[in-house]
């Protein structure tokens, strides 16, 4: 819960920063710091195909991140896509 609210999360911070219109690389220039979830978005996305399970918010922050997708653009890709259960 803290990494999504809390001021002095790295992932928060870096979050925000990307909202603004940075990329990844802009917002972690000049960190000393380990924002820890750009690692985990690489190894859930692995997991996640390796497992064949579907993870759209994992897509998603990854094509943000690592593909310079717009975060509005992705928001708007996973709020209008198509309903499906949530478990098969």
């Amino acid at each position: 819960m803290l990494t999504c609210t809390g001021a002095l999360s790295r992932n928060r911070a870096l979050g925000v920063e990307i909202g603004r219109g940075k990329t990844r690389e802009e917002a972690l220039e000049g960190k000393d710091t380990v924002a820890e979830g750009v690692l985990n978005t690489i190894s859930t996305r692995a997991l996640a195909e390796r497992e064949g399970v579907d993870m759209p918010i994992v897509w998603a922050v990854h094509r943000i991140l690592f593909e310079g997708q717009p975060p509005r653009l992705a928001i708007s890709e996973l709020m209008t896509r198509e309903l499906r259960a949530e478990q098969d």
